[in-house]
């Protein structure tokens, strides 16, 4: 299955945290989607389907991108991991 979602997988990839910049990153996502199409456009929940391998469809989609926007949060300097 990883390998279907992998090869559909946009040229550009949105980077996000859910829980600071999940609007952004869908708003984001809607307009390039309706500019390039959604084979073109990345973004983790709307573009790996059920039970695909996360981490393999992650590092293809991240090493076949041309363009990779990464959407920083308010908090995004203070986040403690």
């Amino acid at each position: 299955m990883a390998e279907s979602a992998a090869r559909s997988t946009g040229r550009i990839f949105i980077s996000y945290r859910r829980d600071e910049a999940a609007y952004p990153a869908g708003w984001l996502y809607d307009r390039l989607a309706g500019q390039y199409g959604s084979a073109q456009v990345f973004k983790d929940i709307d573009s790996i389907k059920p039970g695909d391998d996360f981490v393999h469809v992650i590092t293809r989609a991240v090493a076949s991108c041309d363009v990779l926007l990464a959407l920083i949060g308010a908090q995004w300097a203070h986040c403690h991991q």
